[in-house]
């Protein structure tokens, strides 16, 4: 006598490298793929909080270091240096949207087929 197995979730038998549920008598029809593991999500989001906040304060690191070697503050337009309040203004914004896009992908990333 032939035993089915128990419902439940199974390596997909086409090959698709996911998992399908086996409800006791058939297969679901579509292949459930697996996450990647949540250590690989985490140092994703990790790694766009880091990338996010470096766009976002390099322009005023790079404004006071040259602020620091040409004795000029770095707020004051008319010295030059001022041009980094300006690019602020661009660069926080796409620090923020680096930071929440790379969260959203690091939370739903699905691993790749195989």
């Amino acid at each position: 006598m032939e035993q089915t197995p128990s419902p439940g979730y199974y390596p997909d038998p086409a090959g698709s490298g996911g998992l399908r549920y086996w409800d006791g008598a058939m297969w679901t029809d579509a292949p459930v793929v697996p996450k990647l593991p949540w250590r690989k999500r985490f140092r994703i989001m990790i790694w766009s909080i880091i990338a996010g906040l470096l766009i976002a304060i390099a322009p005023i690191i790079i404004a006071f270091l040259l602020g620091l070697k040409t004795h000029t503050s770095m707020w004051d337009e008319g010295s030059g240096s001022g041009a980094a309040i300006w690019l602020m203004l661009y660069s926080l914004p796409l620090g923020f949207i680096v930071i929440v896009v790379g969260c959203i992908v690091g939370a739903i990333l699905p691993s790749r087929p195989r």
